[in-house]
């Protein structure tokens, strides 16, 4: 029997979110060739999601610019339009202003007799002030107590504000080939061993982010949210996949690399295979079938 479970939208927001974070760390593997070497620095978390923001303005094709330039242009016909309403209003404004001198001069006479009934009421009201004093202390008591709860929800947001404040940003760079590689790598104190440092670091990290994907599988195969989220793993790992296996070429005489690069790999085509998109089953279908194996002749 199928699950027909619905996700919830905080979840899918926050896996969403890493794996841009990912995209974002990983965009080098993309365009990586053989015999490149890389490179991770630490960033701001503005330096790091700038590319975001750079490749997102590189999208923005012809036809969206059209669209963009049309809209403009509406908004320049609604502000002008919005211009001749808004004077229209200003001469209606000063109409009501003289309308509202006379109202007032009626009003400041019939204040006048307001204040001689209110000095009666007043002596009314001390009588009740000892009564809606109480009542003002055992609200003050309530209101205290849903302060406390609020203040232990506050700082609970402030300390997750706080960890997403320490995270530490990554980005990786491209070696290029030629004479001066081995130099610069040097100068900025890369090495073999620390390739292999960040590879294990950083993929394995992913790696958990991809098995938590997983194991959901079974419960939410049939879910749009959820596919479209396998959808983006799954392209995000044709990205990635050759870049690494031209980083695997590379370092073809160190034995380490080449092994931790290959399992890698393997895992991101494992996951590519469990977690096949399934395409929803309609009964047009099914009968479909059951006409082509038992009534076709």
């Amino acid at each position: 029997m199928l699950k027909t479970i619905i996700f919830e939208k905080t979840p899918l927001d926050e896996y969403n979110k890493k794996l841009k974070d990912y995209m974002i760390k990983f965009q080098i593997f993309s365009e990586l060739k053989e015999f490149q070497k890389i490179g991770r620095i630490e960033v701001t978390k503005e330096e790091f999601y700038k590319s975001l923001v750079e490749s997102e303005e590189k999208i923005i094709d012809k036809t969206t610019s059209r669209k963009l330039i049309k809209e403009l242009k509406n908004i320049k016909v609604y502000a002008q339009r919005d211009d001749a309403a808004d004077a229209e209003d200003a001469d209606a404004e000063d109409a009501d202003a003289e309308d509202a001198d006379a109202e007032n001069a009626e009003n400041a006479e019939n204040a006048d007799a307001e204040d001689a009934d209110t000095e009666d009421a007043d002596t009314e009201d001390t009588d009740t002030e000892d009564v809606d004093a109480e009542n003002v202390d055992a609200e003050n008591a309530d209101a205290e107590n849903a302060d406390a709860e609020n203040a232990d929800a506050e700082d609970a947001d402030a300390e997750n504000a706080d960890a997403e404040d320490e995270k530490n940003y990554y980005k990786y760079y491209i070696f290029e080939i030629g004479y001066w590689q081995k130099w610069s790598r040097w100068w900025n104190s890369e090495n073999r061993g620390k390739t292999q440092k960040y590879i294990d670091e950083d993929f394995s990290e992913f790696m958990k982010y991809l098995n938590e994907i997983k194991t959901m599988n079974d419960d939410y195969s049939f879910n749009i949210y959820y596919k479209n989220l396998l959808k983006k793993c799954h392209l995000f790992i044709n990205k990635v996949t050759p870049g690494l296996y031209n980083l695997k070429k590379t370092y073809s005489d160190n034995k380490k690399i080449k092994a931790l690069i290959d399992s890698v790999i393997l895992t991101l085509l494992d996951f590519k295979n469990e977690t096949q998109i399934k395409k929803h089953i309609s009964l047009s279908s099914i009968l479909r079938e059951h006409n082509n194996i038992f009534l076709m002749p």
